[in-house]
């Protein structure tokens, strides 16, 4: 009897992901091994058989589990419990590892994997979808101050507050971006700097989305300021066009250990991470003998 193994993320779209879902249904005999994608939206539970002549290998979103009570998370788990799977392959980063434990706690196998825009998975130096990710960011923060200077105007860069935009500051902090204003306290600090330099050269200025609009900031802080150029950067993890080589890569290695794990009944829970272009594996806390290896 085939092994029935699930598929789901927590972390929401990650570039990268769909892409190792894809290699796992095209690698997997299905005679063998029988992969499912688990949605849950809303309370309602879906599971989808994932299959080599159909392209729904992206059906594996949870992330609706983010911002759910505890309540919820426990029917999730009874629903999958009762679907009788042998294991789960969970894709993402801290979330995603935190959710496999009480996964794990309830009597379930998991095999957690390092799929996350920003490199906060608890084990090893990488995850799928990273540099796809900053290297998207960077080139358009580069395209904003290149245009800038060449229409030599102000430029008004506004983000959110999650933790896309926290990355996206960080790299913008990195290429010429002259003051980034998170809050109130950071505008009064910086005042008498904007005021003073604001029209000598062209700047670039980040604002966290707690500054109500660049144009009430602009009005408030820089009256007599009259031109200038404001963007509001808003999906920048959705709105990559090209998965890098790295990430590639780094999917194909991934696929090729997961097959191995799946396909070895002693080793259906484990946790995944890169270190040094490797791809290693530890098994379960939960098992007793606790044990490190590295895959070729």
């Amino acid at each position: 009897m085939a092994k029935k193994v699930g598929i789901l993320s927590i972390e929401g779209y990650v570039k990268g992901g769909e892409r190792l879902v894809e290699q796992l249904v095209l690698s997997i005999p299905e005679q063998e091994i029988e992969l499912f994608a688990i949605n849950f939206s809303e309370e309602q539970y879906m599971q989808t058989k994932l299959d080599q002549h159909v392209n729904n290998w992206h059906l594996f979103d949870c992330s609706y589990l983010c911002s759910e009570t505890n309540h919820v998370n426990y029917q999730f788990i009874q629903l999958i419990k009762e679907a009788n799977y042998d294991s789960f392959v969970l894709l993402g980063g801290t979330s995603s590892v935190v959710f496999a434990n009480e996964l794990r706690s309830h009597g379930l196998s998991v095999i957690t994997v390092p799929v996350s825009n920003y490199l906060d998975y608890p084990s090893g130096d990488y995850t799928v979808g990273s540099d796809t990710f900053i290297n998207g960011v960077t080139k358009v923060i580069d395209r904003i101050v290149d245009t800038g200077h060449s229409h030599q105007k102000v430029t008004f860069i506004q983000i959110d507050d999650t933790i896309t935009g926290k990355v996206t500051r960080e790299l913008s902090l990195t290429n010429e971006i002259d003051v980034c204003i998170a809050n109130q306290l950071d505008l009064t600090n910086n005042k008498k700097y904007l005021l003073k330099h604001m029209n000598s050269h062209p700047m670039h200025f980040l604002l966290n989305r707690s500054v109500s609009s660049i144009e009430s900031f602009v009005e408030t802080f820089c009256p007599t300021l009259s031109d200038y150029r404001s963007i509001v950067l808003d999906n920048l993890a959705i709105g990559q066009s090209m998965i890098t080589a790295f990430d590639r890569i780094a999917v194909i290695k991934l696929a090729n250990v997961i097959t191995d794990l799946l396909n070895d009944r002693q080793c259906l829970d484990a946790e995944l991470y890169f270190s040094h272009g490797k791809v290693l594996f530890e098994q379960s806390p939960y098992h007793q003998n606790v044990k490190k290896q590295a895959v070729e």
